[in-house]
């Protein structure tokens, strides 16, 4: 330091508090960074004890709370990395939901192993986010540590900054600057946080925002520092993908991928015994922190809250596509798909009937288990007609049928994927595959989904967990459909004949097994179905029923899509959520009545050049929606 420095330092007093601060905390010269694990995990009893091993060492040990929550450690170790629960007893598991090394997520039900699972015995399960048995899981491998040249600087004094005059304007709403947090989406002092470097990758006039009360010198936690014979290594960082990110500068349209939310934080989910009862159809607008939503660009991420909730609850966990590996060929009328995942792979067939007007390539409609639409109205309109295997890909025969299918030949048979999700994940290698295989003649950016009955659920699931489909049409899909669960049991208890909640969880695998609990209890659920089909938006769903099938919950399926409607309203796109109930005739034989709302949706979502009116909120039933005991919320004019 040169004397005049000195001088000007002992001018400012401040400046030299800093500077003493910055000696006091930089390191020069090649060093390790050190691996950083966080784990997120939950106990059942609130007593688990559970070892962080890397390399097979042990780095740190815990007790864990019953609440989800993070686990950190930072380490110089490489190697093999387990998550050990090393006390088990009765009324103690552990619910271990991903480890995140260096920035980089790894969730726990796409790990091969996992000697904690149960499967009819300990030892004998895997691809599972449980251990009650104790055990490990296996996530992989760490090398050793990056060395760096740089000069690293505590950022205290920058996190003062941060928590104190900076905020993260994220397309209109304020959100605090996390600051440990590198990229994406983070959770600190028990809130969301935006990265420093995701919320600057928004457009003008977003960012960051407000006056940073440090000065310059110490307002980055890094000092790169050259030294003679050594080199200078940044580290990178990747930005979280995100619908709402500035790859996409009008969050109403569609995201053009599977989950445009797979960057979007979400905390942990509370356990069942955490739920508190709610006997009003939930708010699609409030967020997990208790925020309500404003504006249309933190839909993604509040969708991505949902999507996650159906899952852990209700449908079990769609695995990441970056586990499979997906290759295609067509012949003919069909398309062969191959998928490998986990050392093992399987192959199934799409049949194709291409339509004999347009050009290819063409707008094309998946049926699940095959379309109960008028399909030659489809075609004459130049639409293709896609038949997908669903039985093929999951069971659905009965109760028995759990763990039954190709989409268990990859993932083991005790995952926790229910049917419906199953179907989701193979529909979404099909789409794949289509990407994939111009010889198809399908154009892949123009599909939508339909089935009917117990393929009706399974249409909506599909159309809500994948987002490269622009119009859904379930058909006829009542309860783990269309159907509230609170309006089902409410339409029993008034004496009708309805399938409750306690009644379906009995009949099929269409959900994952732990949704039994809730048989009685639908009120605990944090969501409902309104919620479930709101994941389809803002893309184009056009819900088909039948006032003559009481047994699907007439009632309960025009009530909650008229509350899903306002999720649409909120986004001011109304028009692309339509509801068309009509009775007499038989259960999944669509009758010509309903044909001009077909026709209106797949030409205005699915051909795109359809003017017909697609504001439709229509039944024959003489049915009303009881606003006052379903929603105790009002619905925002997002912008």
């Amino acid at each position: 330091m040169s004397i005049q420095q000195v001088v000007v330092l002992f001018k400012n007093p401040l400046s030299l508090f800093i500077s003493f601060l910055l000696t006091l905390t930089v390191s020069t010269g090649a060093c390790a960074q050190g691996n950083s694990i966080e784990v997120r995990m939950q106990g059942t009893a609130g007593s688990e004890s559970v070892s962080l091993q890397v390399g097979g060492t042990t780095v740190n040990t815990w007790t864990l709370s019953t609440s989800m929550a993070s686990y950190t450690a930072t380490i110089n170790l490489s190697g093999e990395i387990r998550v050990v629960f090393t006390n088990d007893a009765s009324g103690r598991d552990v619910r271990v939901d991903y480890i995140s090394v260096n920035g980089s997520t790894r969730q726990a039900e796409d790990q091969q192993t996992n000697t904690g699972s149960y499967n009819g015995g300990c030892g004998l399960g895997s691809y599972s986010e449980w251990m009650y048995c104790g055990g490990y899981i296996s996530f992989g491998t760490v090398g050793a540590p990056a060395s760096s040249s740089a000069t690293s600087v505590s950022s205290t004094a920058s996190s003062a900054c941060v928590s104190t005059g900076q905020q993260c304007n994220w397309y209109g709403t304020n959100y605090p600057l996390c600051v440990t947090t590198q990229s994406g989406w983070g959770w600190e002092n028990q809130q969301s946080c935006i990265s420093r470097t995701t919320c600057n990758s928004q457009p003008s006039p977003y960012g960051i925002v407000g006056n940073s009360t440090c000065p310059s010198s110490a307002s980055s936690s890094s000092v790169a520092s050259s030294q003679p014979g050594s080199s200078s290594v940044a580290p990178s960082s990747s930005v979280a993908s995100s619908s709402s990110s500035s790859s996409q500068s009008d969050p109403l349209e569609p995201a053009g991928v599977e989950n445009s939310g797979a960057g979007c934080f979400v905390p942990g989910l509370p356990s069942y015994a955490n739920l508190t009862a709610n006997a009003a159809l939930p708010d699609p607008f409030r967020s997990l922190d208790g925020s309500r939503i404003g504006s249309r660009y933190d839909w993604t991420c509040r969708r991505a809250e949902v999507s996650k909730q159906a899952q852990f609850y209700e449908l079990g966990e769609k695995p990441d596509p970056s586990t499979a590996n997906v290759t295609a060929s067509a012949s003919g009328s069909s398309i062969t798909v191959n998928v490998q995942a986990n050392g093992q792979s399987i192959s199934f067939n799409a049949s194709i009937q291409l339509p004999t007007t347009g050009s290819a390539p063409y707008p094309a409609v998946i049926g699940i288990g095959g379309s109960n639409l008028n399909n030659s109205a489809l075609l004459s309109r130049g639409v293709a007609v896609i038949n997908f295997p669903n039985n093929d890909i999951a069971e659905q025969t009965n109760g028995s049928s759990r763990g039954r299918g190709k989409f268990y030949t990859l993932y083991g048979s005790n995952h926790g994927a229910g049917a419906m999700t199953a179907w989701a994940w193979g529909v979404s290698r099909l789409i794949d595959a289509l990407e994939k295989t111009p010889g198809a003649n399908i154009d892949a950016e123009r599909l939508g989904v339909t089935g009917c009955s117990r393929n009706g659920k399974g249409a909506l699931i599909v159309g809500a967990l994948d987002e490269r489909i622009l119009l859904t049409i379930p058909q006829e899909s009542g309860s783990g459909g269309s159907a509230a669960w609170r309006v089902s049991d409410a339409q029993r208890s008034a004496g009708q004949n309805v399938q409750t909640l306690s009644q379906i969880v009995t009949e099929n695998v269409w959900f994952r097994s732990s949704f039994s609990q809730f048989s009685s209890t639908a009120t605990r659920l944090p969501f409902d179905h309104h919620q479930v089909m709101g994941l389809v938006a803002p893309r184009a769903l056009l819900v088909i029923e039948n006032t003559d099938m009481e047994w699907l919950g007439n009632v309960s399926t025009y009530t909650a899509s008229v509350v899903a409607r306002e999720i649409w309203t909120g986004l001011g796109i109304a028009d692309r959520m339509g509801v068309s109930q009509v009775g007499g005739h038989q259960h999944c034989s669509f009758p010509s009545s309903q044909q001009p709302e077909v026709n209106a949706f797949v030409d205005k979502f699915l051909i795109g050049t359809g003017n017909g009116n697609t504001n439709v909120v229509r039944t024959d039933g003489n049915f009303s929606v009881d606003r006052a005991r379903w929603i105790n919320w009002t619905t925002p004019n997002l912008q």
